[in-house]
């Protein structure tokens, strides 16, 4: 798995070991993406970020590195991550669940 401009690295916790991009020198920041992954404009953000004189760390824990986003892909890739939820300890799906009935809540 690579991610042209980027190195990479394996970082396991929790008996999970996943692929982490770097790319930079400098004080660090993470560069989080959303589903479906690390897209090309997600990748060019990194990439800006490093060239502002930061080392970033871009964790990739689901999706293929540089794969334009569509519609199929972000489904595909959402129903892992509910199914990677649904495994997960109870306290942390209810952590999960948590947000929504607060913020309807506090926009009734």
């Amino acid at each position: 798995m690579s991610l042209e401009g980027f190195e990479s690295f394996a970082f396991t916790h929790g008996g999970k070991t996943r692929t982490v991009f770097r790319r930079g020198t400098g004080p660090g920041v993470a560069v989080m993406h959303e589903v479906p992954g690390i897209t090309p404009p997600v990748a060019a953000f990194a990439a800006r970020v490093a060239e502002a004189g930061f080392m970033v760390y871009a964790p990739h824990p689901f999706g293929t590195p540089g794969k334009p986003k569509t519609l199929g892909y972000a489904i595909a890739n959402m129903r892992r991550g509910t199914s990677d939820a649904r495994r997960a300890r109870p306290r942390a799906r209810l952590l999960c669940r948590a947000p929504a009935p607060l913020w309807r809540s506090s926009h009734a």
